[in-house]
């Protein structure tokens, strides 16, 4: 899925749409090491993405990041 998750994030910056991973697992981060395992928390944090999201975002803008996301998971589709 991570595979999937980055070529998406590819494929809307080729489209003009800012995004990124989402952020990285606190107990992951080398200050806050620890031995625990969050595998939800892990599997959300390698699997998610950071969508355009602001204030004043309007409805074409909105509009077009679904359309694109659409487009990319029916030729994504399995």
């Amino acid at each position: 899925q991570k595979n999937l998750r980055n070529k998406l994030i590819k494929f809307l910056q080729k489209n003009n749409i800012e995004t990124r991973p989402t952020f990285y697992l606190i107990n992951e981060m080398q200050m806050y090491k620890k031995k625990i395992n969050l595998l939800n928390s892990k599997q959300i944090s390698n699997n998610g993405i950071c969508l355009p999201s602001w204030p004043n975002i309007s409805k074409q803008e909105l509009t077009y990041i679904v359309s694109k996301i659409q487009i990319f998971l029916k030729k994504n589709a399995k």
